[in-house]
């Protein structure tokens, strides 16, 4: 039974990076089904032979989903909301079918950082084919960086360091044959070349921290050899970046496979115990030495770097050119405003939070200028906003406990180094996540529940269970149960709303739209494209305004703290000529975000109109005092010295807003 599900999850491990590492909720569905299908399988085995062991142990993660069907209470973004439940009930669920597959099993237990580190491997290399043109994959490049299947670059980059460093440490193991250190040295030149590619200036930052405190955890004699494999597997990699530079993928191909072997052939050298002087193995330095000299040099190639000094200048020109522009990174001030403003935010709902991704809808109405953000590139931060200060000191409290309980196992084990390399591994996603978004790829977090789960130990005996583990038990099961239930609804409207998307018949999209919206009425693009068809249809048929108004208010009562929302609520509105209602809708957008140029627009036309169909001049002053807030806030925005950063919505007083403006002119004198 084990191995049927640790096969099972192993494929579902490998195969979910490459549906776009599970970003988007529409690629995650039918993993949620899977994955709940699987753990109802599994209790009813615990319950069955009374195997509670594990569940003893870590009942403490069922808190996290609870934490996220709380904020459901006041969700400002409801489909966002009920999909973080299905995620961290999918997450949980996966760590404890690992945990208790791994357990128990030593087979099992020793396959299971094969399979983690295969993951990576097919990332790294698959996106070195996509490199030579041989394999195509939507987004797997950004502006010439490597993307990879995350189609994101820096969160690519981050966890191609995670695998490294996970490789390099299990280089330092016991097992030292050369099978497995060819497992584990061959591909770290693919993952330094891809690092690199990334360009990631976060994670040039954060690898070398991340490096040094690797250094800390092994003694004088393994802190040798960790420095001796960084070199050559550095080296071997920046080697084949800068042949990767010259355009010739044929040359770079041959130079990765060589280098790779090369770096495979001296690291094995090096492991075989007579390479190394018996006298220096047995010199007794304390380990704090290394990373301290280490540090110094740092410090002097920092220096370095910041003047243009000499190994700056041997450095590749697009090496250089990203180094030196991390301390002029508009982008790096960007997200300090993001978090500045996702600060202020939460403090409007510090017990439940807004609901998960309720930045997504709520960002506009606290931004400081008019940047674009689903995310707020700090996924401790967005944490809070989603389920306020208790929620997010329960979820870190839980993860830095199972953080704990592999530092504990480490310091009792024979061989230490799959302990560190999990610590390191996971240190590295935890760190970059204070400047990322990457938990938001659902293939990260399973890298870390992976981690975990072949970094923790059960106690030897199974423990007799209590009334408590069965109400626990129980409680997962209806958490489970709900979240089955709700994330087949959801997948069956995605799949209807695709069909309306995909045909031209109004009659057959108007009826997927109603079975969309049957199955889930919390997506207001659902909605909006109903409304929408439904005002299409009125040439053909009789389709009542009651009937299209009922639908756009009910859009517009999902997320009240969206200005898109309430704006393209506005846009129907005035489509069937409720213009007075279209006008408060516009308003009500723009008290939301007051930096959108099209709503500013769509008040001032609407008010023209209104102004001269009823010869009202209120409706014209309200559009002079529309245009007036335009010009403050513009001029605000040109003050600011770093507007220019930000402005990434084209906020600007157009020439149809100042030829509307001149009409009102002549209607107020």
């Amino acid at each position: 039974m084990r191995w049927f599900f640790f096969v099972l999850i192993s494929i579902l491990f490998i195969v979910a990076p490459f549906q776009r590492g599970l970003y988007f909720d529409t690629d995650f569905y039918l993993i949620h089904i899977v994955i709940y299908l699987l753990s109802f399988l599994l209790l009813g085995r615990v319950l069955y032979f009374r195997d509670f062991t594990a569940w003893n142990d870590l009942a403490l993660i069922l808190f996290i989903p609870i934490c996220y069907i709380i904020s459901l209470v006041q969700a400002k973004y409801p489909v966002g909301a009920f999909d973080m439940v299905f995620r961290w009930t999918t997450y949980i669920s996966f760590f404890y079918l690992l945990y208790w597959s791994v357990n128990k099993h030593y087979k099992i237990r020793l396959l299971a950082p094969y399979i983690f580190y295969l993951s990576g491997v097919l990332i790294a290399y698959h996106m070195l084919l996509n490199q030579f043109g041989m394999v195509d994959y939507q987004g797997a490049f950004i502006k010439d960086r490597f993307a990879g299947v995350f189609q994101y670059p820096n969160t690519f980059g981050m966890v191609m360091v995670a695998f490294y460093i996970f490789g390099l440490v299990m280089l330092l193991g016991k097992k030292q044959d050369w099978r497995n250190l060819f497992i584990y040295s061959f591909p770290l030149t693919a993952f330094v070349v891809t690092f690199l590619e990334s360009y990631s200036r976060g994670m040039y930052l954060v690898f070398p921290v991340i490096w040094i405190i690797g250094v800390c955890f092994f003694s004088f004699h393994h802190q040798l050899r960790y420095i001796m494999y960084s070199v050559i597997t550095m080296l071997s990699g920046l080697i084949v970046f800068i042949i990767l530079q010259t355009g010739n993928q044929l040359l770079t191909g041959i130079t990765m496979v060589v280098m790779s072997l090369v770096s495979f052939l001296m690291i094995l050298c090096i492991s075989r115990e007579n390479i190394l002087d018996p006298q220096l193995k047995n010199l007794k330095i304390h380990r704090v030495v290394f990373p301290a000299i280490i540090v110094l040099f740092g410090i002097l190639l920092l220096l370095d770097i910041n003047n243009q000094g000499v190994v700056y200048k041997q450095l590749p020109a697009s090496l250089q050119e990203r180094m030196t522009s991390i301390s002029d990174s508009s982008t790096a001030r960007e997200r300090v405003l993001m978090v500045e403003d996702a600060i202020e935010a939460s403090s409007d709902a510090p017990l439940t939070g807004y609901g998960g991704k309720a930045w997504e809808s709520i960002y506009r109405d606290y931004q400081q200028l008019p940047y674009q953000a689903k995310k707020i590139h700090n996924e401790y931060v967005e944490m809070i906003v989603d389920v306020g200060y208790p929620g997010f000191f329960i979820i870190t409290s839980i993860l830095a406990y199972l953080m704990v309980r592999i530092w504990k196992n480490m310091l009792y084990a024979e061989d230490r180094s799959i302990y560190i390399a999990i610590l390191l591994s996971l240190s590295t996603i935890f760190a970059h996540s204070f400047i990322d978004f990457n938990f938001a790829f659902g293939f990260v977090v399973f890298l870390i529940f992976w981690l975990m789960a072949i970094g923790l130990k059960t106690s030897s005996e199974p423990k007799e269970p209590k009334k408590l583990t069965f109400y626990i038990l129980g409680m997962y099961a209806v958490i489970l149960l709900f979240a089955l239930i709700f994330s087949y609804r959801f997948m069956q409207a995605d799949n209807a709303y695709r069909k309306a998307m995909d045909t031209d018949n109004l009659l057959e999209q108007e009826q997927h739209l109603v079975k969309a919206t049957s199955y889930n009425q919390f997506n207001t693009e659902y909605w909006y494209q109903l409304s929408d068809t439904l005002i299409d249809r009125q040439n053909e048929m009789e389709v009542s305004d009651s009937t299209i108004k009922n639908a756009v208010y009910k859009m517009a009562a999902l997320e009240p703290l969206n200005s898109q929302v309430m704006f393209q609520s506005g846009v129907l509105l005035e489509k069937i000529n409720e213009k007075k209602q279209a006008l408060n809708h516009y308003r009500s957008a723009l008290e939301l975000d007051p930096f959108d140029t099209r709503i500013y627009q769509a008040i001032i036309l609407i008010s023209v109109d209104l102004a001269e169909s009823q010869e009202n001049n209120k409706y014209a002053k309200i559009a002079m005092e529309t245009y007036e807030m335009l010009l403050t806030v513009n001029e605000r925005i040109k003050v600011n010295e770093i507007s220019k950063y930000h402005n990434n919505r084209e906020f600007e007083v157009t020439d149809k807003i100042e030829a509307d403006i001149e009409k009102v002119k002549s209607l107020l004198q």
